[in-house]
């Protein structure tokens, strides 16, 4: 299976933003074994999700994909039951310029690094029924990377 929410590109690398994916399985969870991809120009945004589910099995194999598909400018990820791990001490980074991760019922433990940098500094917001915990090789880096930009927001 194949869903792509590419952009055009021409070969000098210009483009417009990639498009949106949202899944939906509000009482079961959503296996992606197909092909994503999330294209888009040198100067444009990357792909978006909005995940909204009972619960995610692997929350890293599912951000690997994500990570490696384009699916990095904007994620919103609510789990209704369950914990989330995110990252781990092997260097399993979540990047996201904006990041909206929450679970209803259970726990968040940070364990990676998230890295949301972006032009003008990035959004990170993090909420969990049962709260947050940020383990020692846990960070969060929001800061803006170009030169003019404001630094970004943490909400947790």
């Amino acid at each position: 299976a194949l869903i792509d929410v590419s952009s055009a590109v021409g070969a000098d690398g210009s483009g417009a933003d990639a498009g949106r994916l949202k899944l939906s399985a509000v009482q079961g969870e959503v296996q992606l074994d197909g092909e994503l991809r999330a294209g888009h120009g040198v100067a444009a945004h990357a792909g978006e999700v909005d995940l909204d589910v009972d619960n995610i099995a692997d929350f890293n194999a599912l951000n690997s994909v994500l990570n490696n598909t384009g699916f990095t400018y904007r994620r919103v990820i609510r789990q209704r039951n369950g914990d989330l791990q995110l990252g781990d001490a092997n260097g399993q980074d979540i990047i996201a310029e904006q990041l909206v991760l929450s679970t209803d019922n259970g726990q968040i433990l940070l364990q990676g690094q998230i890295d949301a940098r972006a032009a003008d500094g990035g959004r990170v917001e993090l909420s969990a029924s049962n709260g947050i915990e940020m383990q020692a090789t846990a960070s969060i880096d929001v800061s803006a990377t170009d030169s003019s930009g404001d630094g970004g927001r943490v909400m947790l």
